[in-house]
């Protein structure tokens, strides 16, 4: 019989140890940590969308702080709820669900932080936030695609 040669095969006990290790990880950090990279865009273009009078407003988005939407979001906890993680956004300023879905006013009134009186009955939504959710839901499986991709990538490079 003829030799065929040798073949070496470290390279794919590497990638085994690689996808074993990827495995074992935990499944739910990896969903976490996208979880925190959505609510960071998220919060990012809220943020933007937000007007600003005092900027008590747009800092409220983040906790009341200067800090930056990726730093604010890593901080938040992310939830099992049956199925579904969950990540909750809120602005604590007293006026924000007025601003983001409209509110009736008293025509006329005095208002000392605008400077001015009330002329309209009604003032319409900025709907900062829902405009922003639209957004991200339609950028999610791209995101995602290339969150595990990145992950993948990382892991593949240690081989």
């Amino acid at each position: 019989m003829g030799n065929f040669g040798s073949v070496d095969i470290s390279d794919l006990r590497k990638l085994n140890k690689v996808l074993e290790e990827l495995e074992q990880r935990e499944l739910e950090e990896i969903i976490e940590s996208f979880a925190k990279k959505v609510a960071a865009m998220l919060i990012t273009l809220i943020t933007q969308k937000t007007q600003v009078v005092t900027g008590d407003l747009r800092r409220g988005w983040t906790g009341g702080t200067d800090t930056s939407p990726q730093t604010y979001a890593n901080s938040l906890e992310v939830k099992r709820e049956g199925e579904s993680f969950v990540i909750t956004i809120q602005n604590d300023m007293k006026y924000a669900s007025y601003v983001e879905s409209g509110h009736s006013q008293q025509v006329g009134r005095y208002v000392p932080k605008l400077g001015k009186r009330l002329k309209k009955p009604w003032v319409d939504g900025q709907f900062m936030c829902k405009i922003s959710i639209d957004e991200v839901e339609g950028v999610i499986p791209s995101l995602l695609e290339s969150h595990v991709a990145r992950i993948l990538k990382d892991e593949f490079n240690k081989i």
